[in-house]
């Protein structure tokens, strides 16, 4: 099932990039244009993001590192003193 969400992903960034080109010209000069054009921007920068995601996998040592991590409670500076003031 990934293989298929990275070619769909890899054909929607594809399709993003080749409308921003074709918008590009147009942006500079059309405020309609602009918002449309900023609205695949945004759309192309997620699905990069979800690419990324899916092509980056953990590594088995990072894996092992996140399952042995264990959270510790946040100290505050008066839990370093152990004198109590009167």
């Amino acid at each position: 099932m990934e293989k298929s969400d990275l070619k769909f992903l890899k054909e929607e960034i594809y399709k993003c990039k080749k409308e921003l080109s074709k918008l590009e010209l147009q942006a500079k000069k059309s405020e309609n244009v602009q918002k449309v054009y900023n609205k695949l921007l945004v759309k192309k920068a997620v699905l990069m993001q979800k690419y990324k995601k899916i092509v980056q996998k953990p590594s088995i040592g990072e894996k092992i590192k996140k399952l042995l991590r264990i959270q510790t409670k946040k100290r505050l500076i008066c839990d370093y003193f152990k004198t109590s003031v009167v």
